[in-house]
């Protein structure tokens, strides 16, 4: 194996190792034709880029299918290391997206409690309302907290489908982001 072969395969530690050695047959063969058309290895690895980068793209590519196929926060911290490690600026932009949007979802969930918390607030002060004679007072806020807690719980539900098909999303888009730099990165193979 040669030293450009060599360091991909070190770089590509961290990668599965079926995935590995897909990418490693991938550029034994770049060689191998190289070699057919009469290129020197060196030439041959000067055409390739550095294996140090590539190998980065390739381990972020394959953070971000690991992430697509998982619903753990882990592995989507892992992609988003691994797209920083590869681009800073790509990992920022997903960085970014992912944290903006735990934030928003956040708020909502708190929101959503927030009303439930309220529904029951209100409901206790039903029960002084009718303990002191406010039977109408009572009533009405029987139905504001029957309104609430339900609007609560409602939100609480939907929130975490949105939650799932957010979390689902963002790691297409990830992968998405990569492929793009993989492309740009193997025209000029």
């Amino acid at each position: 194996m040669n030293r450009f072969l060599k360091e991909m395969d070190k770089a590509l530690k961290f990668m599965d190792k079926a995935e590995r050695e897909e990418i490693l047959i991938d550029y034994r063969e770049h060689f191998e034709d190289g070699a057919l058309a009469g290129k020197t290895e060196d030439e041959v690895a000067a055409s390739l880029g550095d294996p140090q980068q590539l190998a980065r793209m390739y381990t972020a590519l394959g953070a971000t299918k690991k992430a697509m196929k998982s619903s753990k926060l882990r592995d989507a911290g892992h992609m988003i290391g691994a797209i920083a490690k590869y681009k800073m600026g790509g990992g920022l932009i997903v960085g970014s997206v992912y944290f903006g949007c735990i934030i928003v979802m956040a708020v909502l969930f708190a929101a959503a409690g927030v009303l439930v918390a309220s529904g029951s607030l209100v409901l206790v002060y039903s029960g002084f309302a009718f303990a002191a004679g406010g039977v109408m007072y009572g009533i009405a806020g029987i139905l504001v907290a029957v309104v609430l807690a339900c609007a609560g719980l409602l939100g609480i539900v939907y929130l975490a489908r949105l939650w799932k098909w957010v979390f689902g999303a963002l790691p297409r888009f990830g992968h998405k982001l990569m492929e793009i730099n993989r492309e740009e990165e193997e025209s000029w193979i």
